[in-house]
């Protein structure tokens, strides 16, 4: 299900989940990693998660950079952006300092823009949905 290619390009895929695939828990990587699966939990890295069109993920997300072509329902924390295409559906709050939404993508929830500098947003770090930035 995983694998990792031996390569010092960043823009490689370090790892992925196949759509058959079902993970509940935490899951932390460095690098670029695509879940075409169901997740359910908490995903942190410093890199960039491509949710591929058939992924189905319940979780908080932690990222550098998020690409969404499947369906994500949770909290998303983007350093740098979080990009919707056209088959994205996300339903929850995004925390990014770009959002890009493609025509067709639905978003369903509340949005609100980091600063360019911050740091990469740890769950105790990030700010509380309950409170207005």
């Amino acid at each position: 299900m995983f694998w990792k290619k031996k390569s010092n390009n960043n823009n490689q895929l370090a790892g992925f989940l196949g759509k058959d695939a079902n993970i509940k828990g935490s899951l932390s990587y460095t690098g670029t990693v695509r879940l075409d699966g169901k997740m359910e939990g908490q995903i942190h890295t410093v890199g960039t998660l491509i949710v591929g069109e058939n992924a189905v993920i319940t979780a908080d997300i932690y990222a550098d950079t998020l690409i969404v072509c499947g369906q994500i329902t949770g909290t998303v924390f983007a350093k740098q952006k979080v990009h919707l295409l056209a088959t994205a559906r996300l339903c929850g709050t995004v925390h990014a300092h770009t959002l890009i939404i493609d025509e067709g993508a639905n978003f369903s929830g509340q949005s609100d823009n980091l600063v360019s500098d911050s740091a990469a947003l740890s769950p105790q770090e990030a700010p509380s949905d309950n409170k207005k930035r």
